[in-house]
């Protein structure tokens, strides 16, 4: 039987995408750079592809905690 899915052409996009270019928080150079190796891939495909753009707006980030001080010894 012949399958049309390669594991190793596969990993190595995986590695590509991965290692190579590294993650690829929006809008980071990264971000293009996987954005730009897909297009190539699926444009050798002979499918069409584009970037639609869009604006981004990010939020302020905090961390928090939440401290158990005692344990439950109540009923819900």
């Amino acid at each position: 039987m012949t399958t049309l899915f390669d594991g190793e052409r596969a990993f190595n996009h995986i590695k590509k995408l991965a290692v190579e270019i590294g993650a690829s928080t929006a809008g980071s150079k990264e971000d293009k750079a996987a954005g730009e190796y897909l297009m190539k891939f699926f444009d050798g495909l002979g499918l069409e592809t584009s970037v639609p753009e869009f604006e981004l707006e990010t939020g302020y980030v905090r961390t928090a905690w939440v401290v158990i001080l005692s344990p439950f010894s109540g009923s819900r």
